[in-house]
């Protein structure tokens, strides 16, 4: 296959989601790649709750410009404490486009993890 196989969106920056989802995450449908890739880090598990719901509504409203077999991952971020230890809580989701008829936007979460933070 040829053309570009991997996008790479990293945000680290305290935007307001709106300027996230017109920026970053509509570079992300405008460029044709197999697999694209966001890094973002929402504040809480509320922020993050709404931004992944504003993914998937913007992505099911751009499928008129999708690929069918390209597919989507973010992951996110977000500092929070685990037993009194200043950690990152990491999850990945996907997003892809239901395969019979490309219409359906499918989110599928595919991994947690914890990172302590260094003193």
């Amino acid at each position: 296959m040829k053309g570009i196989q991997i996008a790479l969106e990293h945000e680290i920056s305290k935007r307001r989601t709106e300027d996230f989802l017109k920026e970053e995450i509509q570079r992300l449908i405008d460029i044709k790649a197999r697999y694209k890739i966001g890094i973002f880090y929402p504040s809480s598990e509320v922020d993050e709750k709404k931004f992944r719901g504003r993914i998937e509504e913007k992505l099911e409203n751009s499928k008129y410009l999708a690929i069918p077999w390209e597919e989507y991952m973010f992951i996110f971020g977000r500092p929070t404490r685990e037993a009194g230890e200043a950690i990152i809580f990491f999850k990945a989701v996907k997003y892809s486009y239901d395969s019979s008829e490309y219409r359906n936007v499918r989110e599928e979460f595919l991994s947690e993890r914890v990172i302590k933070q260094k003193k």
